[in-house]
């Protein structure tokens, strides 16, 4: 069987710039930035990194530290609205579980 590989498209190629552009979404675009939930090893790697990229950031944690801007549960629906889920253009769920994680995303999509 003859082996697949991937090669350059032969038909003209558009700059990455408009590539790009043409793949972003403007309307994930929000004024409060991202929401960050959880915040242990993998959770303040995300802050950091955020930090670090000049990005706004909101956390969430069950434990009260200065580093959080919101305390509580992370699957209550009035705890992610304080944090602003509303207005984040992305949300990351650095939680200890895949059950938290999971009951999370059920009032973050509403």
């Amino acid at each position: 069987m003859p082996r697949r590989t991937s090669s350059p498209p032969t038909t003209r190629s558009r700059p990455l710039t408009t590539t790009r552009s043409s793949t972003i979404s403007t309307r994930r675009r929000r004024s409060r930035g991202d929401v960050v939930a959880g915040l242990g090893v993998v959770g303040r790697a995300v802050t950091t990194a955020l930090s670090n990229a000049g990005f706004a950031y909101t956390t969430i944690d069950v434990g009260d530290d200065p580093t959080v801007d919101v305390v509580g549960d992370a699957t209550d629906r009035d705890v992610l609205r304080e944090a602003g889920i509303t207005d984040a253009g992305t949300i990351v769920l650095a939680l200890p579980d895949d059950t938290a994680a999971i009951y999370a995303t059920s009032p973050s999509a509403n």
